[in-house]
């Protein structure tokens, strides 16, 4: 029997999922590009950020690998701040 490898993760960054948006946006640049309103970006980005929050703390043994993408986001968030 072969030992048991955990899987690898690969999280995609914003960079990856929409290239025409290159560096950091705001979240007005971001709105304009997907057609929808700046609250509902924020919304959207406030939503995904609990799940990642509530999944680390469910899964305890999958934190180390998920806090790294948090600290991206965070500070990607930040930077927007800085712009607005």
């Amino acid at each position: 029997m072969s030992k048991y490898e955990p899987p690898t993760y690969e999280f995609p960054t914003p960079e990856d999922e929409f290239p025409e948006l290159v560096g950091p946006c705001t979240l007005q640049e971001v709105a304009e590009y997907m057609g929808i309103s700046r609250e509902r970006v924020r919304q959207i980005e406030e939503g995904a950020l609990n799940k990642i929050r509530r999944k680390l703390n469910d899964y305890p043994q999958e934190k180390q690998k998920l806090r790294w993408y948090m600290e991206y986001l965070e500070a990607q968030r930040e930077l927007m701040k800085e712009d607005l």
